[in-house]
């Protein structure tokens, strides 16, 4: 989606900036958890009961944010593609306009 000026639209700019904060506070919680590297676990999202308070809580927020970061990309994917269909649509629409005008006689006054 855009505006009439052909700038990206607010929902579109509120997107992508909430993706890049998203992967930025993912490679934080990462680095996090990667800092308790040796520390019990079950998995990579997954604390076990030997995990300190800490890992597990970046451990917990991490299971979140693998989700966030694809849901908000796949988002932006929607946007781009639908104002790709509407600008399309609206080309469609000034060609064909732009045909008929061609083919409506002209009628001399003199």
């Amino acid at each position: 989606m855009s505006t009439s000026s052909g700038r990206p639209a607010p929902a579109k700019i509120v997107l992508t900036a909430a993706a890049v904060a998203t992967t930025v506070y993912s490679g934080v919680l990462g680095a996090k958890v990667a800092h308790g590297d040796g520390q019990p676990a079950e998995g990579a999202t997954e604390p076990s009961l030997g995990t300190p308070p800490d890992v597990a809580a970046a451990q917990q927020q991490l299971k979140v944010l693998q989700w966030t970061t694809p849901i908000l990309t796949a988002a932006i994917i929607v946007l781009g593609a639908q104002h790709g269909e509407q600008r399309s649509a609206g080309q469609r629409l000034a060609s064909a306009a732009a045909r008929l005008l061609h083919r409506v006689p002209t009628v001399s006054l003199s």
